[in-house]
């Protein structure tokens, strides 16, 4: 018997050291468990109270066995997932040196292009293949890492000390006087509650009172525990923003990093940290709230506890942009990155590409869950409703915001398997009515087993299956947080004039780690309380992120944006220094700021370099000849079109010329010459009906009238480049006039 009792220890201890180890744990507790079990029958001729007395052990340990189980499987699966996910890697060149090598860039191309001589493959039966169009299933992130469980991560504080020192002054001085705190900066009365009191007139109903223990019994900071199902939307038209919330709350260490006290001050006062447009900053409130009526408690958002945090980090939003009117509708993309600092993405369910495929969709929403990253759904308009029902019969509210919370395939039992997408109204209730609601039929006790799923009150929570959610939702805004990442950035003030809308920004990296690098406008939610003579809008921005060799650009990325304020790369950088290339055609004079920002594992150093903008030239030359390469040699589909000709009508059948105008503004003609003794030269002549709007980058002369004319010998390439320099709608076009011979040069 006590060798059986000391079988019960080691089990015992298998059982509490299991959770962190990830591989095999669990059959090696069976396996000590199957053994205990056939001794201990060995004893069930001999004594019935014994055998009694063990089965109750077995019992007890049978049902924390299997609790260890589902918990060791997510470990498991979690490992197993990261096994079969194809890694992205973008491999990034080394840095530039300094300033003469950029100078020489152009005199020491040859090198690279010795490949054009070592294929012997002629163009001219590549270029007419067909390209074909594959639409991939969503890679594992370039930069995702392996979810770690919040407690085990070093969250990453943004605070500014310099804020929190005058905070802490403030707090002194109230605590000296005893009186609570009121913020003079966001006083309590109409100017912040709305910016035109026409268009929200129920600014007038509200007063202002304090949320203390008057209000809430038992009042703390966070409530008994920080949970989304706490977040209650009020009267005010945010729900983009409390899903953006309701996502964070589950991870609560993202939520208390940006207070500071962490806990109830009996001086009314808190320091909350948001990220306005790129920048981290730290505002100081009281925790005065609009309430309905002098018995009402908050009439927008608050905690369904005895929490406050809710409603105190509403009214942070609402400070950082003027009015409570001023932070009403909007989406996702900027408010998850005001919570986080975080790079965003946005998913359209109803795009070409996609084009209803569900196995992608579905690949997608796997991909970013595990990843560990927040998401949010936006629901159709009515318009879009493709059912016979109405929307609001299914549950479903028109252009609303919900948090995506998992979505997971179910055994059915039968043979079948279904897919499904859960979700959380932030309105905490009016959910889904169709096929897996939470009246619906199809659950079965063994489905719920399978999800943990077994509520019985409304919260807004439920499941819904992948068909029913592609007809009913639009889109998703990913936020690819890492509550670790390290977060560095420099503010830009640029011209609209050319080439003062130019900024260049070096990059300088110590080790090799995981980054977004972003290019941030001011957010036009902070324009709003001008609509009246403001007319902010985000102006058309083009990015080009480099990393140089000794002597030759090697890789480099482009991206341009037209009206969503941002643009991220997101990538894997190498140790050493890389260039950002900004070019920015402001709708505006009053607002010409930018900031940049790196969002990293490691810290990245950030820096303006002005003395690179006398040659912006080379440095465009130098980026489109990469950008070109990296597109052409590419294996899939290139990102931009290119228009192919061959001079085959002039007797050089291996000379070929590739042109693309869908670079946002760049017109660009490449040219490779894979001939032995064969000699091209080209006149292009552009010509524009708005003066000085299209301008030559490379070469950088031309013949005064707009024509230029170059000579590409054999076994070389040549590129022209020409760029435009304004917004304005224009009409412009180019003719060309061409010539070949071989055996001697023109």
């Amino acid at each position: 018997m006590s060798s059986l009792i000391a079988q019960k220890e080691v089990i015992e201890t298998s059982m509490k050291n299991s959770p962190g180890k990830p591989y095999g744990v669990q059959d090696e507790i069976l396996e000590s468990y199957e053994i205990f079990q056939v001794q201990l029958d060995s004893f069930e001729s001999d004594s019935k109270s014994t055998l009694t007395k063990l089965s109750g052990i077995i019992e007890a340990y049978d049902n924390t066995i299997t609790k260890t189980r589902t918990s060791l499987q997510k470990i498991l699966d979690s490992f197993k997932d990261n096994a079969r996910s194809e890694v992205v890697v973008d491999i990034m060149p080394r840095p530039m040196q300094d300033m003469d090598m950029l100078r020489s860039l152009q005199l020491t191309r040859q090198q690279s292009r010795n490949q054009i001589r070592d294929n012997k493959e002629s163009p001219s039966k590549k270029i007419h293949e067909e390209i074909k169009m594959d639409v991939e299933k969503p890679k594992k992130s370039v930069v995702q890492d392996m979810v770690t469980p919040m407690e085990e991560l070093e969250v990453t504080q943004f605070a500014d000390p310099g804020i929190l020192s005058i905070f802490q002054k403030i707090r002194e001085e109230h605590r000296q006087s005893s009186k609570p705190y009121i913020d003079p900066e966001f006083p309590n009365d109409l100017t912040s509650l709305a910016y035109d009191y026409s268009t929200f007139p129920k600014a007038l109903d509200f007063i202002w009172k304090r949320i203390d223990g008057d209000m809430v019994p038992n009042i703390t900071l966070f409530g008994q525990q920080l949970r989304p199902e706490h977040i209650k939307q009020g009267e005010l038209g945010d729900c983009y923003y409390l899903t953006s919330l309701s996502a964070l709350a589950e991870k609560p260490e993202l939520i208390r990093r940006l207070f500071y006290p962490q806990e109830l001050t009996k001086e009314g006062c808190y320091a909350v940290t948001l990220c306005d447009s790129g920048e981290w900053k730290t505002l100081v409130i009281d925790n005065t709230v609009p309430c309905r009526g002098a018995f009402g408690g908050p009439a927008f958002s608050r905690n369904s506890d005895n929490g406050q945090w809710v409603a105190l980090l509403e009214k942070a939003y609402a400070k950082m942009f003027g009015s409570y009117q001023a932070i009403q509708r909007g989406t996702s993309l900027n408010a998850f990155r005001t919570l986080t600092g975080a790079s965003t993405e946005y998913y359209d369910l109803r795009s070409e590409e996609i084009a209803g495929n569900l196995e992608i969709i579905w690949s997608y929403l796997n991909c970013m869950i595990q990843s560990g990253f927040l998401l949010t759904a936006s629901s159709i308009n009515e318009g879009l409703n493709q059912s016979v029902q109405n929307l609001a019969d299914k549950g479903i509210i028109e252009n609303h915001s919900y948090t995506v919370l998992d979505a997971r395939e179910v055994d059915l039992g039968n043979g079948h398997s279904e897919r499904l997408v859960k979700l959380r109204n932030p309105w905490g209730h009016k959910e889904w009515k169709g096929a897996w609601s939470n009246g619906s039929s199809n659950w079965t006790d063994y489905v719920r087993k399978q999800l943990n799923y077994y509520q019985t009150k409304s919260e807004g929570v439920f499941w819904i299956n992948l068909k029913d959610f592609h007809r009913n939702y639009s889109d998703l805004v990913v936020c690819k947080c890492h509550p670790n990442y390290k977060y560095t950035y420099i503010k830009l003030r640029q011209k609209t004039q050319f080439p003062d809308n130019i900024s260049m920004v070096k990059l300088t990296v110590k080790q090799k780690t995981n980054a977004y690098i972003s290019v941030i406008q001011k957010e036009e939610r902070h324009f709003n309380k001008k609509l009246d003579t403001t007319k902010y809008r985000y102006s058309p921005v083009r990015v080009w992120l480099g990393d140089f060799t000794t002597k030759d650009l090697r890789s480099c990325d482009f991206k341009a944006d037209i009206n969503t304020g941002a643009i991220d790369f997101e990538t894997i950088l190498d140790k050493g220094e890389y260039l950002l290339y900004i070019e920015s055609f402001w709708n505006q004079n009053y607002c010409n700021d930018l900031v940049v920002s790196a969002y990293s594992s490691l810290n990245v150093d950030i820096q303006e370099v002005n003395d690179l903008k006398q040659s912006w030239r080379n440095v465009m030359d130098q980026f489109v000849y990469a950008y070109s390469e990296k597109q052409l040699n590419s294996k899939g589909r290139p990102h931009i079109d290119f228009k192919t000709y061959v001079y085959t009508n002039v007797g050089a059948p291996d000379i070929v010329k590739y042109t693309s105008t869908q670079l946002q503004g760049i017109i660009f003609f490449y040219y490779r010459n894979y001939s032995t003794d064969a000699y091209l030269r080209e006149t292009i002549s552009m010509s524009c009906n708005i003066p000085q709007a299209i301008v030559l980058c490379s070469p950088d002369h031309d013949d005064n009238q707009g024509n230029v004319t170059i000579t590409v010998p054999p076994q070389s390439e040549r590129i022209v480049i020409f760029k435009i320099t304004k917004k304005e709608s224009m009409q412009w076009k180019y003719t060309t006039a061409f010539s070949a011979r071989r055996g001697r040069p023109f």
